[in-house]
């Protein structure tokens, strides 16, 4: 296994990659996107963020970095990053723990639980709850509604719709930019 000594292993790390559009067969199963833009890693113990690409050599040494940190954290990691990394630089994902399956283990009512009450009071005070938890967002254990739940001072942006106001006739997914970068390191 290939490491690079510039970069000290973690021992907990938190990363997510931003890839091609995602497309699904007619089985409903995912295809493998054809590249990997961006890997973004936090190293929870420095508190430094690194982030390896767009070429795939800068992407694949961070690949193998991450391989020697002792947990990684992927958000949806399992069904996603994990797969499409695996694909591509066979990464080996035996210290990959997935946050959405421990959200959905822990906080399996959150819908009948917080979010009811959470929507309802965004409706009635909208001055008084900033962030605007939707409906749509309910039960959901997207990192958007997470965000929202958690009052993250900053609600993860919606890169997609920024792309389209910027750069209407262009596929958000199709090549490497600054603001994937951005929506990368805030996942």
């Amino acid at each position: 296994m290939m490491t690079d000594i510039s970069y000290p292993s973690a021992k907990t790390a938190l990363a997510d990659i931003e890839t091609t559009a995602i497309k699904w067969d007619d089985g409903g199963r995912m295809i493998i996107p054809d590249k990997v833009h961006v890997l973004c890693v936090r190293d929870m113990e420095r508190g430094v963020t690194y982030d390896f690409g767009p070429e795939r050599a800068d992407i694949e040494r961070g690949v193998r970095w991450l391989e020697t940190c002792e947990k990684i954290i992927f958000h949806n990691g399992r069904t996603f990053d994990e797969k499409v990394l695996t694909f591509h630089f066979n990464f080996n994902a035996e210290n990959c723990i997935d946050s959405i399956v421990l959200c959905r283990l822990f906080y399996s009512n959150v819908k009948e639980d917080e979010d009811f009450n959470r929507f309802e009071a965004c409706k009635e005070m909208p001055d008084k709850h900033p962030l605007k938890f939707t409906g749509d967002l309910m039960g959901r254990h997207s990192l958007e509604a997470w965000g929202l739940r958690l009052k993250e001072p900053r609600p993860k942006g919606n890169y997609v719709d920024l792309m389209k106001k910027l750069y209407p006739e262009v596929d958000p997914w199709a090549e490497y930019n600054l603001h994937m970068l951005e929506y990368c390191k805030q996942d």
